[in-house]
């Protein structure tokens, strides 16, 4: 048995790239939002296995080689392996070496369940929110990680892959591009 989860919607819309008929990776742009305010998308996974699955999503820092060089969405972005990502901040709900105000600082993208069950043969909601504490580009990972499945398993194994190098995976993780900007004004103090 193979696992097969996909991306159903994001905001109530398909996915603008698949590969083979489906969906495992997304970008999702906040495009700017208010310093110290959130904004909340929502993500629709379908867990088309017939078992099902335990899951806890990894959260990264985007290094600034892997953000996309312009919003316009006409090419598909690389793909994310979280090998190259490094160590992930957050797996479920527990945050690694930071704490809640230095992840928030660092990455403020969270999403909700960071943990569960997806149900077989059914579709799971997500809301990932984006909520920046200071006015500049912020860009992140999720990458849904299956809990007790054989690397066999997994989307996109292949036991003979061609040489890719020490830092990636032959897995085609399910994963969310997350990409905000935080949008403030400058305050200006006048004597007088």
């Amino acid at each position: 048995c193979c696992v097969v989860v996909n991306i159903e919607s994001v905001d109530g819309q398909p996915p603008l790239f698949e590969q083979n008929g489906a969906a495992a990776q997304e970008s999702i742009d906040f495009s700017d939002v208010g310093v110290f305010t959130e904004q909340r998308s929502v993500v629709r996974l379908t867990n088309s296995t017939p078992l099902p699955l335990q899951f806890e999503w990894l959260r990264y820092e985007l290094p600034p080689t892997m953000l996309p060089l312009t919003r316009q969405r006409t090419v598909a972005p690389s793909p994310l392996i979280s090998s190259a990502l490094g160590e992930p901040l957050a797996i479920g709900d527990a945050i690694r070496d930071l704490d809640e105000a230095s992840m928030a600082q660092i990455c403020p993208f969270s999403i909700s369940p960071a943990m569960g069950h997806l149900p077989a043969g059914e579709a799971a909601t997500f809301e990932i929110t984006f909520s920046p504490l200071e006015a500049r580009l912020f860009g992140g990972a999720a990458i849904l990680r299956p809990i007790g499945v054989p690397e066999q398993a997994l989307p996109g194994y292949d036991p003979t892959p061609e040489d890719k190098g020490d830092d990636e995976s032959n897995t085609l993780e399910i994963g969310l591009r997350l990409l905000g900007r935080g949008d403030g004004w400058d305050l200006k103090l006048w004597p007088g």
